[in-house]
């Protein structure tokens, strides 16, 4: 059975239909609820309503009814925020691996631009095709590939572009900001802090850049996958800091094996995990 709220009809208080009624209607004012204005409103005379009101407990039930009205609407918000909490979570982790791939088609596109020949160049080869009765042929050709339009500068832009899609799709920071001129101006300082933060990365960030490149590219493997990414670690933080020498860096980093998981096999022993 339904349970008996306070603004329900109160049958077991002898609360008559009529009675209950009025109570609505003293209800549906809201904010400018009172018991003049329910007279007026219901054509009662304001004696009846006080009666009613003070038999009836108007009051107290109308303020639980206000209350079970706000905390269906705070359930009613919670239940949107998380539905787009889920949404824009979604939507940021597909455009982290667009991005992701996108930096990658820009650097191959670049490596294409490099290894293009800068003049028309005729390649003499030779093209098997099938002649009479089954036997293979090899048949003279030429193949003539053409320059592709464009300049060291625009190979330059595309390699920054691509570095700077990479760097966003893994959370690393695309740009250095300068905040302290005394800062900027101490190597010494911007040392640690390049090795503070690089470390701090490494930490919190290298593992889930490992995952996102892998979904991005399924058939890469996780280790290498981290140890091409230490290699370029350093350089990324050198040049946020302005660190010229990038082996100090380098040999801030952790081992490779000092950042693999641990074997699920080690855990299961240690208890970890348990059925």
């Amino acid at each position: 059975m339904k349970k008996q709220q306070p603004w329900d009809r109160q049958v077991g208080k002898g609360e008559s239909p009529a009675a209950y009624q009025l109570f609505w209607v003293f209800l549906e004012l809201g904010i400018k609820r009172s018991l003049q204005g329910t007279s007026e409103e219901s054509g009662r005379s304001l004696g009846l309503i006080a009666k009613l009101s003070s038999k009836y407990k108007w009051a107290p039930r109308a303020r639980a009814f206000d209350k079970h009205l706000l905390d269906m609407q705070l359930k009613v918000m919670e239940s949107q925020t998380k539905s787009e909490g889920i949404l824009w979570a979604k939507r940021e982790t597909e455009y982290r691996h667009e991005t992701f791939e996108l930096s990658e088609k820009l650097k191959a596109k670049a490596e294409e631009m490099l290894a293009s020949p800068l003049y028309e160049t005729i390649v003499e080869t030779f093209t098997e095709v099938i002649g009479e009765g089954g036997n293979l042929i090899q048949v003279p050709t030429k193949v003539i590939k053409h320059p592709i339009r464009w300049n060291f500068k625009d190979v330059v832009a595309m390699q920054e572009l691509s570095d700077k899609l990479k760097r966003q799709a893994l959370g690393m920071p695309t740009a250095r900001i300068a905040v302290d001129t005394t800062w900027i101006a101490d190597p010494a300082q911007r040392l640690v802090q390049a090795k503070t933060m690089m470390l701090s990365w490494i930490k919190t960030k290298l593992e889930s850049a490992v995952a996102r490149v892998c979904q991005g590219q399924p058939n890469s493997n996780p280790n290498e996958v981290r140890e091409k990414l230490l290699a370029e670690v350093p350089l990324w933080f050198a040049d946020n800091y302005d660190i010229s020498d990038v082996s100090s860096l380098i040999e801030a980093l952790p081992s490779v094996q000092e950042l693999l998981p641990a074997p699920t096999a080690l855990l299961l022993d240690e208890g970890e995990y348990s059925n």
